[in-house]
């Protein structure tokens, strides 16, 4: 997963990305990971100023990993079981709002194809806003703002295109 390193600053890379390097060696690859450090990277360009502060370690040595609230690095804040129900809620009620309003665009506009694509979404949005509180609980809201509103806008605009195409058809 070391590729993922490309996505910070260069001046970033220049100082850190060897530690990166060695961190990155010792984890096993999941989405989880390649979140915290989509989130790190965010944070990085943000905020270059606290990505870049080095903190010692338990034995006095300076790392920078444990600045950056890297989860894979053994920082951030962990997931209480409160912050578990806050996403399930949101999950839940967002599921079911825009379900709801899905349905009722249906009604108004009953073959209209943007729609219709729109409906096999309604559970996204909810479960990337959850991420708030779980995957990205810890991070400056600019970086939650960007890491959601970037794959939002993705698969927003990936079923508005197969809506198009499929008009098209």
């Amino acid at each position: 997963m070391t590729w993922l390193l490309k996505l910070y600053p260069p001046r970033w890379r220049q100082r850190y990305g060897r530690e990166f390097a060695e961190l990155m060696a010792g984890q096993p690859f999941s989405i989880a990971t390649v979140v915290d450090v989509i989130a790190g990277a965010i944070d990085a360009w943000l905020y270059p100023q606290s990505s870049t502060a080095q903190m010692a370690d338990a034995r006095g040595e300076t790392k920078m990993l444990t600045g950056l609230k890297l989860r894979c690095a053994g920082a951030g804040e962990p997931v209480t079981a409160a912050d578990s129900r806050k996403a399930t809620t949101v999950m839940l009620v967002g599921t079911l709002f825009l379900t709801v309003l899905w349905i009722w665009g249906l009604r108004l506009y009953p073959d209209n194809p943007y729609i219709l694509s729109l409906g096999t979404m309604s559970f996204i949005p909810p479960y990337l806003l959850s991420m708030r509180y779980t995957t990205l609980k810890g991070r400056p809201g600019s970086v939650q703002a960007v890491m959601i509103g970037w794959q939002l806008l993705a698969v927003i605009a990936i079923m508005l295109g197969a809506a198009w195409l499929s008009e098209r058809i």
